[in-house]
């Protein structure tokens, strides 16, 4: 009898940390979280042993709950490798909602059948097993609709995840001396305390519930602030490329009366004429048309409205830029990169005595390198907006770096000898998220 006991607990134990990992995979970005289904169990199993080997069956002790959290984090983090923080505030989350299970089910069971629910935690007893039985039936339960109702992998906002943590940590608290108390007392629970836990596991999920809907509606906001910005881009980007082919237009429409001017003037004998009309026609040549090629039509684009718009200004603009034909970048994503930046540079310039602008694109050691350099004597060190409409324009340097995140890039921004200077990594082989 004593072995089936033991074989409740270990299993019990091990559906905890399983359920763990369930539970902080539902929140972390893991695109491969399928393939390490292997890992999980092998840890969940491991981790079991040694939860139970500590617990010597006393559960609720400072030490043991302590003893569970490091491990139980330190298995999240051998699996996902990232998100250290994270990881333990969705640990603190888990653990405070695991023990408002056992206490709420252990209560009732205490309450129910009139005996000390220190007994229920110290010793084996069927009462023991029907507990630990039904509440990891309850935890299971509840970790799998989470995982399901919340499948597109939300991610929490860092000023979502303080708030959560620190209503944890005061929740986490209260259980615990809630328990010691009463396993000290050696009393029958009352239906007060059942009430007082169910009552908290409630609060619990309504919180972290709350967080995710906030969080929801901070990215929804950023979104539509995204797509303000994305179409005031692309209204200016269509009024400059407008101008563009009507200077084509203008150009071509032209060009059959200058042959006819050029020949007038070749049957004249008139060399100094010609001459003449040919340096003018190449000095307007320079001004209407400088077209790099980078590799990447709409990177052209780009490049060529932005050295339109800022030699109109009078502020040199040099290109090094080539970008190969399997870039992963898409051309909305460049847009929003390279519009957003260059813009930034351009509105800076205006302030600067012999501004410059300098745009490096290219591709080394498997890793693609947007770089762009300006003249800035004043630098704004918050980086926050400067312009009238704060609300749509704030957001170029975030939307930048929301972008650079989905490729698991890097953004980069530093000053040197007023330069202002963005250096942005985005790895060849990764995908947008």
């Amino acid at each position: 009898m004593i072995k089936f006991f033991w074989f409740v607990e270990y299993a019990a134990t091990f559906a905890e940390f399983l359920m763990f990992t369930l539970f902080c995979g539902t929140f972390l970005d893991e695109p491969n979280i399928k393939d390490k289904f292997a890992r999980k169990i092998t840890l969940s199993l491991v981790c079991a042993g040694l939860m139970l080997f500590v617990n010597h069956l006393k559960v609720f002790s400072a030490i043991t709950t302590l003893f569970a959290l490091i491990l139980v984090s330190l298995q999240e983090y051998l699996i996902y490798r990232k998100k250290p923080v994270k990881i333990i505030v969705l640990d603190v989350v888990f653990l405070v909602a695991m023990l408002l299970i056992d206490n709420s089910v252990a209560g009732t069971i205490s309450f129910t059948q009139n005996i000390p629910i220190s007994e229920i935690y110290a010793e084996f007893s069927l009462y023991r097993t029907l507990a630990v039985t039904v509440s990891k039936l309850l935890l299971v339960f509840l970790t799998v609709m989470i995982n399901r109702f919340f499948s597109q992998k939300t991610a929490l906002n860092t000023k979502y995840i303080v708030s959560l943590f620190a209503v944890s940590a005061v929740m986490a608290l209260l259980t615990l001396t809630m328990t010691f108390s009463e396993m000290e007392s050696q009393s029958v629970n009352s239906y007060l305390s059942v009430l007082f836990f169910a009552v908290m596991l409630v609060l619990l999920i309504i919180v972290f519930f709350g967080m995710l809907r906030l969080t929801e509606f901070y990215e929804n906001q950023q979104q539509l602030q995204l797509t303000m910005q994305k179409n005031q881009m692309l209204e200016q980007s269509m009024s400059e490329t407008k101008q563009t082919f009507e200077l084509l237009r203008n150009s071509m429409h032209n060009y059959r009366h200058n042959i006819i001017n050029l020949k007038s003037l070749a049957e004249k004998g008139d060399l100094e004429g010609i001459k003449s009309y040919i340096a003018i026609e190449e000095e307007l040549l320079g001004k209407k048309l400088f077209y790099y090629k980078t590799g990447n039509d709409t990177v052209d684009a780009i490049l060529y409205i932005k050295q339109n718009n800022a030699e109109k200004h009078g502020i040199p603009f040099i290109i090094n830029a080539e970008v190969e034909r399997d870039c992963p970048v898409s051309s909305a994503h460049f847009a929003v990169i390279l519009g957003n930046l260059l813009d930034n540079s351009i509105e800076a310039s205006l302030k600067e005595s012999d501004p410059f602008i300098e745009v490096t694109i290219r591709s080394v050691d498997d890793k693609l390198w947007i770089i762009v350099l300006n003249k800035c004597t004043n630098i704004n060190v918050s980086l926050k907006t400067l312009k009238s409409n704060k609300y749509l324009h704030g957001i170029g340097l975030k939307s930048v770096k929301h972008t650079v995140k989905q490729y698991d890039g890097e953004l980069v921004i530093n000053t040197v000898d007023d330069t202002f200077k963005v250096k942005i990594m985005i790895p060849l082989q990764s995908q947008p998220q």
